[in-house]
């Protein structure tokens, strides 16, 4: 996967629309995947258990909002 998240690249893996609509308003049409933006993400309750496993992460159960995620996330993430 890039570095970046499109909205294009969540509509195409069906994303959830109100998620979706949480992104762009959050970020536009496009972020770039770092911590100050999985920070972000988290903090308005985007969903980053779906994210992982759509990046194929296996074994990651987080609440949403659960700012737990976010180093955990970004671990696999930069390893991938």
């Amino acid at each position: 996967m890039a570095n970046k998240i499109t909205v294009k690249w969540l509509t195409e893996r069906r994303a959830c629309v109100g998620q979706v609509k949480h992104f762009q308003e959050l970020f536009g049409e496009e972020a770039v995947v770092n911590l100050e933006n999985l920070e972000k993400a988290v903090a308005i309750g985007l969903n980053l258990n779906w994210l992982a496993r759509e990046l194929g992460f296996v074994k990651f159960q987080y609440q949403a909002q659960d700012q737990k995620a976010v180093p955990d996330f970004w671990k696999r993430f930069t390893k991938s």
